[in-house]
């Protein structure tokens, strides 16, 4: 499993979990968790969003602890630009405000237009994967194509809430919202 790790966060480094290190097989949930990670690093929040320099990047996950395992692979004892990484477990919207990035599993789709709806324009990146997740105001939304992971990008609503998101990233996306 760590190998399998290892091999994903180095072939993720450049925006693309894709590649072949030996032929190991690397799941869905862990080509979203390094999506999630490298996210942050193309991804500029406005100042009022650390209270240090040195403040822990947040990237929360709702409900949904085997999420949560695998991104904490990813991400151990990472960095991005100075910021160690943090994951957080999140169970409600008063939990949200504390995030960088909020992942919104498939399984809390109830939840998403509430939580989407209370952050407002907070500077927290909203990340989902269900259908209509981008039109109810969240900001970038995974999809399977063809069996592989990808993300559509509503760069209207990061625009809105302080952020912005590198070019680089916006050309990796399948879709881009203006």
């Amino acid at each position: 499993m760590l190998r399998a790790v290892l091999a994903l966060t180095l072939c993720s480094s450049a925006l693309s979990p894709y590649c072949i290190a030996d032929a190991v097989p690397i799941t869905e949930s862990q080509v979203k968790a390094a999506y999630l990670y490298n996210f942050a690093k193309f991804i500029a929040w406005p100042e009022r969003s650390f209270g240090k320099a040195d403040a822990p990047i947040k990237i929360c996950v709702l409900e949904d602890t085997s999420f949560e395992t695998t991104l904490r692979e990813i991400v151990y004892s990472h960095t991005v630009d100075g910021h160690p990484v943090e994951v957080v477990h999140v169970t409600a919207v008063a939990d949200a405000h504390r995030c960088h990035i909020l992942f919104i599993p498939s399984l809390q789709d109830k939840q998403a237009r509430a939580l989407i709806e209370a952050i407002g324009n907070s500077g927290i990146v909203t990340v989902g994967e269900t259908q209509g997740f981008l039109e109810e105001g969240g900001m970038i939304r995974f999809t399977l194509q063809e069996g592989k992971v990808k993300f559509q990008v509503n760069l209207r609503a990061a625009v809105q809430s302080g952020l912005r998101i590198s070019a680089r990233l916006l050309s990796v996306a399948t879709r881009v919202i203006q």
